[in-house]
């Protein structure tokens, strides 16, 4: 009768049989030394056979059980943790022939053990173990066993798994959560890089011009270079536009400037409902009588953290033509916010983000000036916001304002996106030059008071230098203050006496110092607000306007583009022109007391018919008599409640 090839034969042969006579001294030894239980002590005299063992082409050792009713649960079946302890003993005993004096001598003990069982065994029931060395070195090696039925080789439990086996597994596991994120992240990546068709990325492409703004040489600042003495030229170091006040802004190295300011800014505000219409009305007038009031960083921090992008028109760019939606609407605005879906979406979207080397977030984009038509067809509508004391016509884009962005910001009313209506613009008159002088009335959009905005960077560098030396005090980015134009080389506070100034070609009204409030507390990366800087240093150290209020701080300049239409760049030189004192005046009102209905008719009836900046209410000797040499012009009304029938 032909052996079987698998068979060993002569030298082999008895090779084996003398691993297995090795390997039932070894059980014998194990059961009077190494285990005190009931299941150790059955298991390696009487319960373990064994039917063979190699040492090629590594360890070997097979045996045969038979599940007994002390190894047994109350089911009936081989108990797991008998099974633990049985691969624990059988697979061990996988390095006896392969053992040398010098190499496993004493087999070792087990470092990890892995059991995974899928069959049950009932009490009787015959299972073959078989275990193999699979990996060795000096100190450490991994053994696998598995126990299938002698009946019909079923797999009823493994110790570790085989390799080939483990990849399967791993594979099977996996492969669905792969998937979904590869397709997820294709349908993420799609959408971030779906650019508003015939429109480009407003912006700088290469590093902040202000990524040096911590340099020590921008923190004193130089001479002004003249004919007669040349030096280094005062220049722009750093332009910014926020499209959507308080959000994050718009870095630029070219700025079209218009009579509300730098092109693109604050042309957009999030707003919540301030006065929700009575359920008795109809829906019609549910719908007239709504006002919005804008929200800002002083209450929602989280806003610092919210993105902008500004796409404009551009013939060069894929897919343009004139009659596309955003071309037609003079381009777009998209908003990003950092979001995470609850639930496994969430944990996906977050695992697919970190991949990306980002955060999870949501996003959506408007028309950036939308026309008549894409008004009706969107179904947006004009309604009044509130901004400060004013209140204007302005056009809600609510509909297509995710909900989730309320929800991250912390707004419990009702968020809208409000667009400014440059047909019901905000008039300026406080401090700002009068419309004789300039040939037009200086207006905003959604900005706090004034168009523009300048900074002296070593302004900032001085005060930062002035902060309190204790922890957690934030270092002091010129960003915080959100200003447009961000200039180095005037001294510190330098510019606060200017009144005109040149920059590139055109020539700017400095109107009057920034009254600062909360707001630069609000780390502008993060939205983390600080409890009292630099809010506390400004108002000790820069409480240097009276007119701007006891214990207001000031820093920056609020400026008024003289030209209707200009430009400026990068690195344009900056010229003072004209200098002088400057004091501010607060909200349109009655130096000295609160405004009563009277004088607000009087204050919005007859001061800007006299370009007025100031009313004063009587004749009387004050603090207000030398104001004039501050540029003011002063109406003087000793009975403000006799002119109010007139109007």
């Amino acid at each position: 009768m032909a052996k079987s090839a698998s068979s060993p034969s002569g030298a082999d042969a008895q090779a084996d049989a003398d691993h297995r006579v090795l390997v039932e001294e070894f059980l014998k030894s194990a059961s009077s030394t190494d285990f005190g239980n009931v299941w150790g002590e059955s298991i390696c005299t009487t319960d373990l056979k064994v039917v063979s063992a190699t040492a090629k082409p590594a360890g070997r050792v097979v045996f045969e059980y038979t599940c007994q009713p002390s190894h047994a649960n109350r089911l009936g079946n081989l108990h797991g943790g008998c099974a633990s302890t049985i691969f624990d003993i059988a697979t061990t005993t996988a390095l006896v022939p392969i053992s040398k004096p010098d190499f496993w001598k004493f087999v070792g003990v087990s470092r990890t053990l892995n059991v995974t069982y899928l069959r049950p065994v009932p009490v009787g029931e015959t299972v073959i173990i078989e275990c193999d060395v699979i990996a060795i070195g000096k100190r450490l090696c991994t053994i696998t066993g598995t126990m299938k039925r002698k009946s019909d080789g079923a797999l009823t439990c493994i110790s570790n798994i085989p390799i080939p086996a483990l990849l399967i597994t791993l594979l099977l596991i996996c492969a669905p959560p792969v998937i979904a994120l590869y397709v997820y992240q294709s349908k993420a990546a799609k959408s971030r890089d779906e650019q508003p068709k015939g429109c480009r990325k407003l912006g700088i492409k290469t590093r902040s011009n202000l990524s040096n703004e911590f340099d020590k040489k921008f923190a004193l600042g130089w001479p002004l270079s003249t004919s007669e003495a040349p030096a280094k030229k005062w220049t722009v170091q750093s332009m910014w536009i926020y499209p959507v006040k308080s959000c994050r802004g718009v870095e630029l190295d070219h700025a079209d400037i218009i009579t509300t300011g730098m092109k693109y800014d604050r042309q957009f505000t999030l707003a919540q409902l301030k006065n929700p219409a009575p359920a008795t009305e109809t829906s019609e007038k549910k719908q007239t009588a709504r006002t919005w009031e804008f929200i800002t960083q002083r209450k929602f921090p989280r806003l610092a953290t919210v993105t902008v992008e500004v796409w404009v028109p551009d013939q060069s760019s894929a897919g343009y033509h004139p009659d596309c939606d955003y071309v037609e609407g003079g381009g777009a605005v998209v908003i990003r916010f950092p979001y995470q879906q609850p639930g496994w979406r969430g944990k996906l979207e977050k695992l697919a983000a970190v991949l990306h080397g980002s955060a999870p977030e949501r996003q959506f984009r408007v028309p950036f000036d939308p026309t008549p038509s894409q008004v009706q067809k969107s179904g947006y509508k004009f309604e009044n916001v509130i901004i400060w004391k004013d209140t204007v016509n302005a056009l809600n884009l609510e509909v297509d304002v995710p909900k989730e962005l309320g929800e991250y910001l912390g707004v419990t009313n009702k968020l809208s996106l409000i667009r400014v209506d440059n047909s019901s613009l905000r008039e300026v008159y406080r401090c700002a030059p009068k419309a004789a002088d300039l040939g037009y009335q200086p207006v905003t959009g959604f900005q706090d008071a004034y168009p523009l905005h300048i900074m002296n960077l070593a302004s900032v560098r001085d005060l930062e230098g002035k902060l309190p030396k204790v922890k957690g005090v934030p270092t002091l980015s010129a960003k915080r203050f959100r200003a447009n134009i961000i200039i180095t080389g005037p001294e510190p506070y330098g510019e606060d006496t200017w009144k005109r100034v040149r920059i590139g070609s055109y020539e700017f009204a400095i109107s009057c110092r920034t009254a600062r409030c909360k707001l630069p507390n609000v780390d502008p990366a993060s939205g983390e607000v600080h409890a009292s800087e630099p809010d506390r240093t400004l108002r000790r150290l820069r409480n240097v306007d009276v007119g701007a209020g006891k214990y207001v701080g000031c820093l920056g300049m609020q400026v008024v583009p003289i030209s209707k239409e200009s430009v400026m760049d990068v690195g344009d030189e900056v010229v003072p022109l004209e200098y002088g004192e400057h004091f501010s005046v607060g909200r349109p009102g009655v130096y000295g007391s609160m405004m009563d209905d009277a004088a607000r008719r009087v204050w919005r009836g007859i001061v800007p018919r006299y370009e007025a900046n100031l009313l004063v209410r009587d004749m009387a000797p004050s603090p207000l008599n030398d104001m004039d040499e501050h540029g003011l012009n002063i109406l003087r009304a000793p009975y403000i409640a006799s002119y109010t029938p007139r109007l």
